[in-house]
């Protein structure tokens, strides 16, 4: 598999990768306004950054492929439909989310957060180092599955009584708080059920540039093989649309594969919660989206137009056969 060191490192990689930093959510005094950790949460996201920002070549080429897969994106005929943005520098960090995903005009919010992975060789590794890291984040596809599964069974696994007075908490401004002994656990639950801690309405919305935070949703886990971003990055255009495809696919069966995931839990749990039914219906919500014939439509093209591509059909095959291990191992 290519190195990144083989790969030219010139001014339009650096400009692409500086046009996806720009476009971030960016935290202000609004998001100041709103959370009672908002300083601690820059100070902490500073800390990760200043790590990041070292430039060992796994990190830029990381960088250039959420930065390519963004690009790519929003030059796809799925542009239209969506709303798609780079997300700020602390949810990346601290929530695992590079992107989210958003239908244009849609009448409730309905977000949704792709974690995109490159390094396939990383499926049989461990956690990045909490030393090196700052955080301990898992890698490979596979693990980044399991811990987007962890979120839904942490919804799903709440004590509704307990889940109602949280809600009431933060929808009463709890985050406003000063943390004392009584309320430290609400702060230190409320972030484990952020889909995203930093969100800003899109333009499109009824009320854009509205600052907040998400609770449920998708959160989808892309796989995008370092062969096509470096052939990509070289100028290889038709590379650079094939990656465009695959996120859209990708994103597509993700969502599905959650959707059967939590109908299944469904049939057998009796006693659900307020958090747990929000992520059910936000996640429904995209199925009903999928639904639409166009954008069924630009699925089927997508599949039309790589049935020769042979390795895009192997990306496939490697995503869907990933999918189903996590089926196998969770009988």
């Amino acid at each position: 598999m290519p190195n990144f060191e083989r790969t030219p490192t010139n001014e339009n990689v650096d400009r692409l990768i500086s046009r996806f930093e720009d476009r971030r959510i960016k935290p202000d005094k609004e998001f100041a306004d709103l959370y009672f950790e908002y300083g601690d949460d820059m100070a902490r996201t500073e800390r990760v950054g200043s790590v990041y920002d070292e430039q060992h070549a796994e990190v830029k080429l990381g960088k250039a492929a959420e930065a390519l897969v963004f690009s790519e994106l929003l030059k796809h005929e799925a542009g239209q439909h969506f709303d798609i943005r780079p997300t700020s520098h602390y949810d990346d960090y601290f929530h695992g989310v590079d992107l989210l995903i958003e239908p244009r005009n849609a009448p409730l919010q309905s977000l949704a957060s792709i974690d995109i992975t490159i390094n396939q060789e990383d499926i049989k590794g461990t956690h990045r180092s909490s030393g090196q890291y700052a955080e301990e984040r898992p890698v490979g596809l596979e693990k980044k599955l399991l811990r987007s599964r962890a979120y839904t069974d942490r919804l799903a696994n709440l004590d509704a009584t307990h889940a109602r007075d949280l809600s009431a908490w933060i929808g009463s401004g709890g985050l406003h708080e000063m943390k004392t002994a009584d309320n430290k656990r609400y702060f230190s639950e409320a972030e484990r059920l952020f889909l995203m801690k930093y969100y800003t309405a899109p333009d499109s919305s009824n009320e854009p540039k509205k600052p907040g935070f998400v609770i449920g949703g998708p959160q989808a886990v892309i796989s995008i093989d370092s062969v096509f971003v470096n052939k990509a990055l070289q100028g290889n255009k038709s590379a650079a649309t094939t990656i465009g495809d695959l996120a859209l696919l990708e994103f597509v069966s993700c969502v599905q594969a959650e959707q059967e995931y939590l109908d299944s839990i469904v049939k057998y749990k009796k006693d659900r919660n307020i958090f747990f039914d929000t992520h059910y219906s936000k996640v429904r919500s995209w199925s009903h989206i999928f639904d639409k014939p166009e954008i069924g439509g630009l699925v089927g093209d997508i599949l039309k137009r790589n049935q020769d591509n042979r390795e895009f059909r192997e990306q496939l095959a490697y995503y869907a056969q990933t999918f189903n291990k996590l089926k196998m191992d969770s009988r």
